[in-house]
């Protein structure tokens, strides 16, 4: 159990860690690898957090949710995002190379 939480915390880290340098990419939660679990909930620009899904899912192949995630008056008051927001989610069988793909396909679609 313990290589599988060093794993996902490694690969959490990456993932926040890139994406929160993306431009016009917003990463909600803390900063502190320590502090998270192997969730991401980010939005980009402006974009509904389903068109960010679905254009995920239709360049890459990678899947994520998107919506309030049971947390609607959090999304909607706090962080002033009525529609939500994209949450990518990561375990075990997930690998760096799917994060760096993932990176790189919300780098492209935040330049677009």
């Amino acid at each position: 159990l313990e290589n599988i939480e060093s794993h996902e915390r490694q690969l959490t880290e990456k993932m926040y860690q890139g994406l929160v340098e993306i431009p016009k990419v917003e990463v909600y939660g803390p900063s502190d690898a320590k502090q998270r679990i192997g969730i991401v909930a980010f939005n980009i620009g402006s974009l509904s957090p389903h068109d960010t899904a679905l254009a995920l899912d239709v360049s890459a192949n990678i899947m994520i949710r998107s919506g309030h995630h049971c947390a609607m008056p959090l999304t909607k008051e706090l962080l002033n995002r009525r529609e939500g927001s994209a949450r990518a989610s990561l375990y075990l069988y997930n690998t760096d190379a799917e994060v760096d793909k993932l990176i790189s396909a919300v780098g492209e679609i935040a330049s677009s």
